[in-house]
């Protein structure tokens, strides 16, 4: 929860500008101090660009392990109750030459970027096992993954078996496409994850991070705005695939 603190200071402020300036080799794109304590702690918000590729940020943003919230053994339990509601096994699809974990990629100034949020729910992921497609943001939900067919060299299309929880439970069957716009760097626009299902994403493969310079938005004591990135067009990124969907199809299992 913010502290009563912060919001009287930034409600003051009609928004947030993002102005780019340096200090002391460290490049900002925000910079807020304050004498005010809290928690032990002088306010202190910044968003700046991490150089250092050993940043602990970079570990974080990949970092696809459990938390203290929701572990191991509650994932295993609502696995079991959603193999139950389906009627359906576990599958053990062959996953070689598949990317299976994918961080979000940021557009700033026409360069993509990693990005260390305030809030972790920003830091989507989404990963590819040999039975689960698994996405994680505020919360970690997954579907049963069912098949994944390679229709092209750039693109992988899973299907999963899934429920949707609108008004009432229902099953139903989840199409997501991986469109490779870089595959060397592993960059991808992945249709079809996260909300509703309908939208898109822009994601890497989560072992290349480090390809690709950081910014971090830190703050100890306070949820802070998040930096405002420039808006994908997905459309533009996707118009070559359109016409080569069905190149070469190769079922995966």
């Amino acid at each position: 929860m913010k502290s009563v603190l912060f919001v009287f200071l930034f409600g003051l402020l009609p928004c947030l500008t993002f102005a780019q300036f340096k200090m002391n080799d460290t490049t900002f794109l925000l910079r807020k101090v304050s004498d005010s304590i809290y928690n032990g702690y002088n306010f202190y918000h910044a968003i700046y660009f991490e150089r250092n590729k050993n940043a602990k940020e970079y570990d974080w943003i990949r970092n696809f392990g459990f938390d203290k919230y929701y572990g191991k053994n509650e994932f295993r339990r609502d696995v079991n109750e959603t193999k139950k509601y389906l009627q359906t096994e576990l599958k053990k699809i062959p996953l070689k030459g598949i990317v299976t974990k994918w961080c979000v990629l940021k557009l700033y100034k026409d360069s993509f970027y990693m990005y260390s949020p305030s809030e972790y729910c920003e830091n989507s992921q989404f990963e590819i096992t040999s039975s689960l497609v698994i996405e994680k943001g505020c919360e970690r939900t997954f579907s049963i993954l069912d098949t994944i067919i390679k229709l092209s060299e750039t693109h992988y299309q899973i299907k999963a078996k899934a429920i949707s929880y609108q008004l009432h439970p229902k099953k139903y069957t989840r199409t997501i496409n991986i469109y490779f716009i870089n595959k060397k760097e592993g960059i991808a626009v992945i249709e079809g994850i996260f909300w509703d299902g309908k939208g898109f994403m822009l994601m890497v493969n989560a072992a290349n991070i480090k390809h690709f310079p950081l910014i971090v938005n830190h703050c100890i004591t306070d949820k802070t705005d998040e930096f405002e990135f420039d808006k994908i067009d997905f459309d533009s990124l996707l118009k070559k695939f359109r016409t080569h969907k069905s190149a070469t199809q190769q079922k995966l299992n």
